[in-house]
């Protein structure tokens, strides 16, 4: 995810970097063992990490911390600091909103979700790789 001088990076080894307008980092070691597979920030001091064994890690407050998401995503997006939205290879999707990720809802039959964006609160696109294109809004609050 790219601030005009913030960027991060992670691995397949569980490790993140960060770029900062001139240098990267070196890997800081937030989820050994396990295989980043997606990654997004809302804002320099907030990103999510998705991992090949279910977690999601979220930097906030200059840590990470690691967490079961309750599924493993292989796309990830965070409009706002403190929300994300991640989907799985089988049609469903989670929600991270202030420190826990919901339950699985499926969004897709058991369609494998290959992209997701959502450039702000109220408007995620996702994308199937059966070419169809899926809207989500979230339910409002009250």
């Amino acid at each position: 995810m790219l601030f005009r001088s913030h960027c991060v990076a992670v691995d397949t080894g569980g490790g993140a970097y960060t770029y900062d307008g001139s240098s990267w980092s070196t890997a800081v070691a937030v989820d050994v063992g396990h295989a980043f597979t997606a990654v997004s920030c809302a804002s320099p001091s907030f990103c999510a990490a998705a991992d090949d064994g279910g977690n999601g890690a979220i930097l906030a407050g200059g840590s990470w911390k690691v967490a079961a998401m309750g599924t493993t995503a292989g796309a990830l997006a965070c409009p706002v600091d403190g929300f994300c939205l991640a989907a799985n290879g089988s049609g469903g999707a989670v929600a991270y909103h202030n420190g826990a990720w919901s339950a699985v809802t499926r969004i897709d039959g058991q369609r494998t979700i290959g992209a997701l964006s959502c450039p702000a609160l109220a408007a995620c696109t996702a994308a199937d790789r059966q070419d169809n294109v899926l809207y989500y809004a979230p339910p409002p609050s009250g």
